[in-house]
């Protein structure tokens, strides 16, 4: 009497396990009418990827892994399709030496030549802008009458003159000149004296 041996059906199975390799036997994995995943073999190959799952607060990865100390992945679309990683489209081919990437706003990257940046003015600082100013001089201010004054809570504004360049205007009052006499007048800042000859 012979015997056949029905193969196991794996539907039945609600924790399959494999005790060797999976060999998909030139087939893909799929629904079973559509393909979701498709293998090629080196027959010589010592390199492969490894998926790894991850707990909650990090991304699961993967991973070339393989006997090659370094490894690098690879991925190649079709046709003139473009590699989109997190919804960028990346070139398709190299660019010029020292070029940069450059997205046009709609999630395509390209790219293009890294420019200087000659051209850009900025405005004249006022009280309310910001902008540039020109210093008056790099001279240290070290005659007495010139330097500012260095009592406590006395402050002095940066202002800009007529040309744009910036000046500290201090404010200065004379207290050590005496006058004495009655022959002259003070108005404004001219001093007119009466001057009598033998």
């Amino acid at each position: 009497m012979a015997l056949s041996r029905k193969a196991p059906d794996l539907v039945l199975d609600t924790t399959p396990q494999l005790g060797g390799n999976l060999d998909v036997n030139g087939k893909s994995i799929g629904d079973g009418t559509l393909e979701l995943l498709k293998f090629t073999e080196t027959a010589v190959a010592v390199n492969e990827f490894t998926i790894a799952n991850a707990a909650t607060g990090a991304g699961p990865t993967l991973t070339s892994t393989g006997g090659d100390t370094n490894v690098d992945i690879n991925i190649t679309p079709k046709g003139t399709g473009s590699v989109v990683i997190d919804g960028l489209k990346y070139p398709q081919a190299d660019g010029t030496a020292n070029y940069v990437l450059k997205t046009d706003g709609s999630a395509q990257l390209s790219w293009v030549a890294q420019t200087t940046d000659t051209d850009t003015t900025y405005a004249t600082a006022t009280t309310t802008t910001s902008g540039l100013i020109k210093l008056e001089d790099g001279t240290e201010q070290t005659v007495a009458a010139n330097t500012v004054s260095t009592t406590a809570s006395r402050t002095y504004g940066v202002q800009l003159n007529a040309t744009n360049q910036a000046v500290v205007n201090v404010p200065w009052a004379d207290t050590n000149t005496t006058y004495s006499g009655t022959d002259f007048d003070i108005a404004g800042d001219a001093v007119a004296m009466s001057i009598a000859l033998g």
